[in-house]
């Protein structure tokens, strides 16, 4: 849960606590929504949709800065609720092939088959 709403009672009801490990809850997410941080990357190897809602770009940029210009990233850049409701919406992901091509690259070994020695998927273990 964010700290600026970690005292409000009416956030704790519709937050995800922070003791829930977060590789279990990217297991179960069917659609990816952040800012500009990395946890994008842990996802891509669930191949599901990734958004990228940053309401204030350019500050967010100027005080913590980016790696990837939005055009680069592996799904798209919002910047207001009305876009990202229709994203989350959309049937179709138009920036499929990019993610994919993104998962190669940056995650190559995460294939959602089981580790050598264990006998669960990791879509179980979530």
């Amino acid at each position: 849960m964010h700290h600026l709403l970690a005292d409000r009672p009416d956030a704790r009801s519709v937050l995800i606590s922070n003791d829930l490990p977060t590789n279990a809850l990217l297991g179960v997410t069917d659609h990816l929504i952040t800012d500009f941080s990395s946890i994008f990357f842990d996802y891509l190897a669930q191949d599901r949709p990734i958004t990228f809602y940053v309401p204030q770009a350019g500050q967010y940029r100027e005080e913590r800065g980016a790696y990837f210009a939005d055009d680069e990233l592996p799904g798209e850049v919002v910047h207001d609720l009305d876009t990202l409701a229709h994203r989350i919406q959309a049937e179709v992901d138009p920036h499929l092939d990019k993610r994919r091509d993104w998962a190669e690259r940056f995650t190559p070994a995460a294939t959602g088959t089981p580790p050598t020695g264990s006998s669960t998927p990791c879509s179980e273990m979530a």
